[in-house]
């Protein structure tokens, strides 16, 4: 059994929809093990308050203590605010130190379709592993990993794959202008999509390396289904449609955030202009989701946490430009 669906086991999994657990610790890379290193897991829930409530009872001490003195009602409220995220960090367990999110179905759901944070959304571009609790007969069953696509989650995962993809086309110019471009390169630009802004090409580089295998089983078949593109297995190679009436339909299933009513101004589509506009949307939508998450994360984990957390952020950003 995974590391995921073992430590999913210790929350209140009547309550969870779905979890995934994402980093070095649940896919180890090159060079690094995943020993000795935080576990990261997310949990997608459809009631908030009551998955709060009922945590806070079976895992008091994953919280901090302005949050346990706040009561659920205080948690609640955070896991509101930025990207519909709330964190408890450092948590220790019996397989290392836990760091997990808590977001509601209806966040999830609408960062997915729509790009409003690109956080979560951004998140599961990258190979994740996810564990669905199930309870037949009463009996807990964690064998289900994706949700299905009869399910709301299921259906914007998938469409959130796909707009990956030819978001990560479109700010690729040189593939555009050739008309043809490669695997490779558009992994390694779905790599950098939710850094836009913050993009340290080290670490986009470390993901696009580390993860090659599972990026690869993740996109090549759902390229190769597209409309517009031909994919050929065996070398990679990807011709791109260039009609305008091809990239007029692109555009028009972008996700809304990325294709407000203004974007319309540029058809008929020139793909300089569109790259033009589309990475400075994408900036700004990282960068407000990135600031105000990372303040709420301050506030919920307490002040030694804060610090903590601080101080490992820091570390690991001063080993990653050695």
């Amino acid at each position: 059994m995974s590391i995921v669906r073992d430590l999913m086991k210790r929350f209140p999994t009547r309550l969870v929809r779905t979890g995934f657990g994402y980093g070095s610790s649940v896919f180890p890379q090159k060079g690094n093990d995943g020993k000795d290193r935080q576990i990261d897991m997310i949990l997608i829930v459809d009631d908030v308050a009551k998955f709060h409530q009922t945590n806070m009872k079976v895992n008091k001490k994953d919280y901090s203590y302005l949050m346990r003195f706040g009561g659920s009602e205080i948690v609640t409220s955070c896991n509101k605010k930025a990207a519909g995220l709330f964190f408890n960090p450092f948590v220790e367990t019996d397989l290392g130190v836990l760091k997990y999110g808590v977001i509601s179905t209806e966040r999830a759901v609408d960062d997915l379709e729509n790009w409003t944070s690109l956080y979560l959304s951004g998140r599961l571009h990258k190979p994740v592993k996810f564990c669905t609790p199930n309870h037949p007969n009463d009996d807990l069953d964690l064998s289900q990993s994706l949700p299905s696509l009869e399910d709301p989650v299921g259906r914007a995962l998938r469409l959130n794959l796909y707009s990956a993809i030819r978001t990560a086309l479109m700010l690729n110019l040189h593939s555009y202008h050739s008309k043809s471009t490669t695997l490779d390169d558009v992994l390694l630009n779905i790599c950098k999509l939710s850094t836009q802004g913050f993009e340290d090409s080290q670490k986009v580089n470390k993901i696009f390396e580390g993860s090659y295998d599972n990026l690869k089983s993740l996109y090549e078949s759902r390229i190769n289904e597209m409309a517009g593109l031909e994919y050929n297995f065996s070398n990679g190679q990807i011709d791109i449609d260039t009609s305008a009436a091809v990239i007029t339909k692109q555009v028009e299933n972008l996700p809304s955030a990325l294709y407000p009513l203004r974007i319309a101004d540029l058809a008929p589509y020139d793909h300089i202009s569109l790259k033009q506009y589309l990475l400075p949307r994408m900036e700004e939508i990282v960068r407000s989701s990135s600031t105000s998450q990372t303040t709420v994360n301050a506030i919920t984990a307490g002040p030694s946490k804060s610090i903590r957390y601080a101080y490992a952020k820091l570390k690991k950003a001063q080993k990653s430009k050695k």
